[in-house]
């Protein structure tokens, strides 16, 4: 008993504890200790310094998946992965979130832009280090993601291509219409031998025959057995 009042005693002072920290008091100390949101930083040029704005942080969830998403999605061209893309998308989006800069169309004058002058360590420096690591290391994670899942894609092509080609040798009238279909033989293509392939592709075809035709039982397994 004695430990069950104890308990209770503490449940209701951390109760107590919670609605002495309000809402309104949490909404006060933000507005009172909130990081700047915006930096000014000048730029010397040869004729006169050029003013511009930038944020150090991004204030909502949104803007930051957003942004991961655009500088990752840069690096897939046409199903393929480009590392090239890889810095240069990063140096170009983060300018392009991050300032009031508007950067050029021409992909070389960009590229000198961005890596032949300072302009992007300006910028870099003014934006919050735990905003910009954590940027970093997201668009790393979405990019090797979405390599794997293209390299997995990928494989599941080619098994279905040999797949394809082992059944056109023994069959060229035989077709896979569906993935489905493809299922009785990927089950056993492991430590398969060339009599286990050839059986397997006619359970497969019996399986199929059920329901396109009244064929007795009896006929496909002397079929089959034939065939062993």
């Amino acid at each position: 008993m004695a430990a069950k009042k104890v308990k209770n005693t503490i449940t209701e002072e951390v109760k107590e504890k919670e609605v002495k920290v309000s809402v309104n008091k949490m909404d006060a100390f933000y507005e009172a200790t909130k990081l700047k949101d915006k930096a000014t930083i000048s730029i010397e040029t040869l004729s006169e310094p050029i003013e511009v704005e930038v944020k150090t942080r991004l204030t909502t969830v949104q803007e930051k998946i957003t942004l991961v998403n655009t500088i990752s999605n840069e690096v897939f061209r046409d199903g393929f992965y480009v590392p090239a893309m890889k810095e240069f998308a990063f140096r170009y989006h983060i300018i392009e979130y991050f300032t009031d800069i508007r950067l050029p169309e021409n992909a070389d004058k960009c590229n000198e832009l961005l890596y032949g002058t300072d302009l992007y360590n300006f910028v870099r420096f003014e934006i919050d280090p735990v905003l910009y690591s954590e940027i970093h290391n997201a668009v790393d994670e979405k990019i090797e993601f979405e390599k794997q899942r293209m390299l997995k894609a990928s494989s599941l092509d080619g098994l279905i291509e040999d797949i394809r080609g082992i059944v056109a040798k023994i069959d060229e009238n035989f077709d896979f219409n569906s993935l489905k279909d493809m299922l009785p033989m990927l089950g056993k293509m492991g430590n398969m031998n060339e009599k286990e392939l050839v059986k397997a592709y006619f359970e497969s075809k019996n399986t199929k025959s059920k329901t396109k035709s009244k064929k007795k039982i009896s006929e496909v397994k002397t079929e089959s057995d034939n065939i062993s």
